[in-house]
């Protein structure tokens, strides 16, 4: 019964929040089913809060929300932190040349972490890797990301 409560309460936040996360990541150019960060990050509650402090919807840290133009208010704010995700996003697209798999990664475990171990790869390869190229290097928590993200996309999608 708890599982069903919860799973309604993320269907009924979808249905609040998704045409606005969609119509903001077709504005800056990125993939429609990046709407699922925000389900894996925190089931699309802008109210949101991690053990590690990250906060909101998108589970921003403090150092990437200020980066970002967010404060403390508009941080849980589920219009201006969708903002600021879609254009995270799109700066990780960019920076992994494309390949949302490493973006998301990136999205978890921090973009300088996983551009180190790109360059790593591609000094022992010398081929631009897939995210499952870098898995068994990525912390447990990131490993589990991108495979939680794509079960999240094909359940929801």
């Amino acid at each position: 019964a708890d599982v069903a409560r919860r799973f309604a309460a993320l269907r009924s936040r979808m249905r609040r929040h998704f045409p606005r996360i969609e119509r903001t990541l077709r504005r800056r150019g990125l993939p429609p089913e990046l709407k699922y960060v925000a389900v894996i990050e925190s089931a699309l509650n802008p109210e949101a809060e991690s053990w590690a402090g990250a906060r909101g919807m998108w589970q921003f840290m403090p150092a990437t929300a200020a980066e970002f133009g967010l404060d403390e208010e508009t941080v849980t704010d589920p219009a201006a932190s969708t903002d600021a995700a879609a254009r995270y996003l799109r700066q990780l697209g960019r920076m992994f040349r494309g390949d949302y798999q490493l973006a998301l990664a990136a999205y978890n475990a921090g973009p300088g972490r996983i551009r180190r171990l790109v360059r790593a790869h591609q000094a022992a390869t010398g081929d631009y890797p897939t995210f499952w190229d870098l898995y068994e290097d990525l912390p447990r928590e990131t490993q589990a990301y991108v495979p939680r993200f794509l079960a999240v996309a094909e359940l929801l999608g």
